[in-house]
C-alpha cells in the first residue's frame, strides 16, 4: 500500500437538462484513498447532492456513451456531456462542460495513473470495516 497523495477538486460548469438557465454548482473530486472512484457534488440553492461512481465510468463517458445503472454519460455535442442520475427519489440530467471534465480526469490520472490504483488500496482497513 502506497502513501496517499492529496486529492484534487475541480469546479465544472454545469446546468440542468435542456436549458442553461438552471445552473448547478458542480464540484468533482478525486481521492487516492478511494482510488477507483470520483465524487460529484451538485449544489443548487439549499440542496446539495453527492454521487460517487467509478473513475473508469467517467473516462468511458468522455469517450462515448457509458453506464447502465444509476449514473449514465452520453455526448450532447463536442463541448457538452449529459450526466444522467437516477435514484428511487427521482432523476436528473445535468449537462457538464466536456473540457472541464477532461481536465479533471487528466489531473486525476496525473495524481494516480491508471493501473496503480491497487497500490493505494488499504485492504486490511476495508476488511476490518466489513467484519465489524
Amino acid at each position: 500500500m502506497g502513501t496517499h497523495p492529496e486529492g484534487i477538486e475541480e469546479m465544472v460548469p454545469a446546468w440542468f437538462g435542456e436549458t442553461t438557465n438552471g445552473s448547478v454548482l458542480a464540484m468533482f473530486s478525486y481521492e487516492p484513498s478511494d482510488p477507483f472512484a470520483v465524487t460529484a457534488r451538485f449544489t443548487t440553492g439549499d440542496l446539495e447532492v453527492s454521487w460517487t461512481f467509478g473513475r473508469e465510468l467517467l473516462r468511458e463517458g468522455l469517450l462515448g456513451t457509458s453506464g447502465l445503472g444509476d449514473v449514465r454519460f452520453s455526448h450532447r455535442n463536442r463541448r457538452e456531456i449529459n450526466l444522467d442520475l437516477v435514484s428511487p427519489d427521482g432523476s436528473a440530467r445535468i449537462v457538464c462542460d466536456a473540457t472541464a471534465l477532461n481536465r479533471f480526469l487528466a489531473r486525476s490520472y496525473a495524481l494516480l495513473p491508471a493501473g496503480q490504483e491497487c497500490d493505494y488500496l488499504d485492504l486490511d482497513s476495508w476488511l476490518t470495516r466489513l467484519t465489524i
